[in-house]
């Protein structure tokens, strides 16, 4: 079982003056997650999209859901501990 969902997501288009391109260094982030991807991933030679579609889904798991990070903001907890938290925290101010 999953403890992720595919979900879709819409996303509401800023106007053209608006819009920057994204660099690497305007989310350092989401970059060293996709360092990390690129790390795990290239370890193997992958001939057709669903293997590396499944070891993708695998590596997402791994990293949400059942490795500890060690941010100081989440303070040794998985991220899905603290979107749960989160979550019930909201629930109880509403």
């Amino acid at each position: 079982m999953s403890c992720l969902s595919r979900s879709t997501t819409s996303s509401i288009a800023a106007p053209r003056c608006a819009r920057r391109r994204p660099t690497a260094s305007s989310n350092a982030l989401a970059a060293r997650c996709w360092r990390n991807v690129a790390i795990t991933l290239r370890e193997r030679f992958y001939e057709a999209l669903e293997p590396l579609q499944d070891a993708l889904d695998a590596w997402l798991i791994h990293y949400n859901c059942e490795r500890p990070h060690r941010g100081y903001r989440n303070l040794g907890r998985r991220p899905l501990d603290r979107v749960t938290q989160y979550i019930s925290t909201v629930r109880q101010e509403a």
